[in-house]
């Protein structure tokens, strides 16, 4: 029957709108052993408890969306979600899905909801901006254009990188995250190592990585590991100093996340970082476990008076003035196994932070509850995505395939915003929006500005003023994101230099952000490292922030032009809580004992690092 085409409007509309008329895919069958069911969502929502004033609604339920792994709001404070129905059984059934929820009353709940794409096989994160969609779908990390944003494909998925391992249960790759250097980040875990590369890039030319953080560049096309270590991190933010945070599960389950790090990674997993001259791998930041004991302990779930349990997942650092000021700057994580949203707080210490713990901050009060990911909102809440199933995050006992819920959380009522889209914003009105109290709008505009600036769009010189006044009289959350702005402008690295030469040591976020925008945003020019060099050998002896990010940078050179760095930094005297800091600066000192083992000892014998002097000599003796 042909359906004439002044009603075909209407039917689409209804479908749209409806949660009755949304359908699962077909053939999607629920494989949780045992008879029990969920609560219906409505019902779920009432069991979910919070701290006072705290309001939480039911954004969406099943069927109008299940099992949610991913989500993310558009430039349009639109909610798109990631259900993957392929976890945890890897069968390529092109059945998993990126969906589009609108609130357009504001009242908490979607009115709209519409299939982007519905192809994918094995769907674990997504990220959009750069024109288009970017997807974690191993064995691939593919590139959906849509530059007319009509929220239908411009064509067939474009594939980034290749060689994600497939088959390795919830260790696989996932993410996406866009980080404030203009880089796409995303998490591995330790299961499966994957070789990944261009697609055609030969064995021998791929990179090699498990448990780590790794980045991708959306027009170089650059990929990178970050970070190496933990076991299987499944959370990522940055604080409003710059610095970023991952969330894990089994081993301590926070680390702040520093470039060129070497994690410890879980102690019954075969084999430490891929050099073995590391010889001691750096610890997390939380000062607490959510669990107690070994093995045999962790498989009995509970751990109440700990937090829940010791599997993580998702991370929020909350950044509003929305909440009440106690919870400003936490950082907020669901614990699977507790069926609970937990809080630290982030507090510095030398040179480096300490997470230590908080009241739960949510309890869903159900076996069935799963919360997987945790994100900000644009009218200064937050988002809640929920699995809702039973058993352990491995779910080797089935998975209830059809269910799943979207939690809205909110300080009070929910806040209504009139229609927007920030990709319609004049460069100067984002420019001014970098300064929002809202994380969520301050992020959007840095993006949507280094993409236009990627593109070839000038920043006009009031603008350069603008950001080079903020980032050096600023607030230091304000002087940190006109620096991560700066960074994609200034080519030649001198204007960054000399925000730097001029910021007091007392604004040592400020210079930490320098430094490693300076060293990481892209290759480092010589001028950068004598530069550097002079810092380091005219900075207090105080360990600080700063010292940690040279220390990073020193990976980033090129071995024979480290020796000036390196002597500079191992001079320096580290505090003896800064264990961290001792050991990135080792792991950029180690290569230069075999190619010089009688300068390289020269310099540790002059170190005020103890750790220095001890490896040096234990990697001479080791030879190579």
């Amino acid at each position: 029957m042909r359906i004439p085409q002044t009603i075909l409007p209407l039917i689409i509309l209804i479908v749209a709108i409806h949660p009755a008329l949304a359908q699962l895919p077909t053939g999607l069958k629920d494989t949780q052993a045992g008879t029990a069911t969920p609560p219906p969502p409505e019902q779920a929502l009432k069991q979910i408890t919070m701290p006072p004033g705290f309001e939480v609604s039911l954004f969406a339920g099943d069927p109008a969306v299940a099992q949610p792994i991913a989500i993310n709001y558009d430039d349009r404070g639109r909610l798109w979600v990631a259900e993957s129905f392929s976890y945890i059984e890897w069968k390529r059934k092109s059945q998993d899905r990126i969906l589009i929820f609108e609130d357009r009353d504001g009242d908490g709940r979607y009115d709209s909801r519409k299939v982007f794409w519905d192809k994918a096989n094995h769907l674990s994160g997504f990220q959009i901006g750069h024109g288009g969609v970017w997807i974690c779908d191993a064995p691939q990390l593919l590139f959906i254009p849509d530059a007319d944003r009509d929220d239908i494909p411009d064509g067939e998925p474009q594939v980034m990188l290749d060689g994600w391992a497939k088959d390795a249960e919830h260790n696989f790759f996932n993410g996406l995250t866009w980080g404030p250097d203009g880089w796409l980040y995303g998490r591995h875990g330790i299961k499966k190592h994957s070789l990944v590369g261009r697609p055609g890039t030969p064995t021998e030319k791929r990179i090699e990585l498990s448990c780590a953080i790794w980045r991708f560049h959306p027009q170089r096309h650059e990929f990178e590991i970050v970070a190496d270590g933990t076991i299987n991190p499944w959370g990522l933010d940055w604080n409003a100093e710059g610095q970023a945070f991952i969330t894990t599960s089994v081993v301590d389950h926070l680390w702040h996340l520093v470039p060129g790090a070497r994690f410890a990674r879980w102690e019954n997993r075969k084999g430490g970082h891929p050099n073995p001259y590391s010889y001691e791998l750096m610890k997390s930041a939380s000062d607490h476990r959510h669990w107690e004991g070994g093995e045999t302990e962790r498989r009995k779930l509970g751990h109440d008076k700990q937090g829940g349990g010791h599997s993580h997942c998702g991370l929020m650092i909350y950044q509003s003035d929305h909440w009440p000021q106690e919870f400003a700057n936490a950082a907020f994580f669901n614990n699977v196994h507790g069926n609970r949203m937990n809080m630290d707080n982030l507090v510095r210490r030398h040179a480096g932070y300490v997470a230590t713990h908080g009241p739960d901050f949510l309890r869903g009060n159900s076996d069935w509850f799963r919360g997987v990911e945790v994100i900000q909102s644009p009218d200064g809440g937050a988002m809640l995505a929920e699995w809702t199933d039973l058993g352990e995050c491995h779910d080797r006992d089935g998975i209830h395939r059809t269910s799943g819920r979207l939690f809205k959380i909110s300080y009070g009522k929910s806040k209504k915003l009139e229609p927007f889209d920030l990709n319609a914003f004049k460069s100067e009105e984002l420019a001014n929006l970098l300064w929002h109290e809202n994380v969520w709008w301050r992020r959007h505009a840095l993006r949507i500005l280094q993409e236009r600036f990627a593109a070839g769009k000038t920043a006009g010189p009031k603008m350069v003023e603008l950001l080079g006044a903020k980032a050096a009289s600023g607030s230091i959350r304000d002087s940190v994101i006109a620096v991560q702005l700066l960074a994609s402008i200034d080519r030649d690295h001198a204007l960054l230099r000399s925000i730097y030469d001029d910021c007091p040591a007392t604004r040592e976020a400020v210079r930490a952000q320098v430094i490693q925008l300076l060293f990481h945003e892209s290759k480092p020019t010589a001028t950068d490292v004598r530069w550097l060099v002079r810092q380091a050998e005219d900075a207090s002896p105080q360990t600080s922030l700063a010292d940690l990010h040279m220390a990073s940078a020193l990976q980033r050179i090129p071995v024979n032009d480290r020796w000036d760095l390196a002597s500079a930094l191992t001079q320096r005297p580290v505090h003896e809580d800064d264990r961290n800091l001792a050991l990135m600066i080792w792991y950029g000192f180690e290569p230069l004992v075999p190619l010089d083992r009688t300068r390289a000892l020269k310099i540790s014998l002059r170190s005020q690092i103890p750790l220095i002097r001890q490896f040096t000599a234990r990697r001479i003796a080791a030879g190579r």
